[in-house]
């Protein structure tokens, strides 16, 4: 499967695609690289963070921003208090790609599945291998 977004790659791995290959440059490149190079501490970090901004997400997208994209959504919950220690450990650009990943990969938990991938560079091409 071949992904350029991040809400394409929150499928693949939703849909728990075994191997997934990153259009290189995209912005599903750039949130994966961010992710999968923080360390397991400032990841835990990352995540209760992320965590929060996520249910802002699907209670703005349920309750109060029904007509909004899920990327205005993610937008607005990456300025949150809540969201603000991941921001600084992977930057705003990240944080929103790691949000809608969330929300298109069926919770918080996509993002664990998906630095479970092993990554593998195949002339020129991001592959992500489960």
């Amino acid at each position: 499967m071949v992904v350029s977004s991040n809400e394409e790659l929150g499928k693949a791995i939703k849909s728990g695609a075994n191997t997934i290959e990153i259009e290189a440059g995209s912005s599903a490149e750039k949130t994966y690289v961010k992710i999968k190079a923080t360390g397991k501490v400032a990841w835990a970090v990352c995540f209760s963070a992320l965590s929060v901004a996520l249910a802002v997400v699907v209670v703005g997208k349920i309750a109060v921003l029904p007509t909004a994209g899920v990327s205005a959504v993610a937008g607005l919950a990456a300025g949150t208090a809540g969201a603000a220690p991941a921001i600084a450990l992977l930057g705003l650009t990240a944080v929103k790609g790691a949000i809608i990943i969330a929300f298109f990969g069926g919770g918080i938990g996509a993002l664990t599945k998906l630095r479970g991938y092993k990554m593998e560079t195949v002339d020129g091409k991001i592959f992500l291998i489960k």
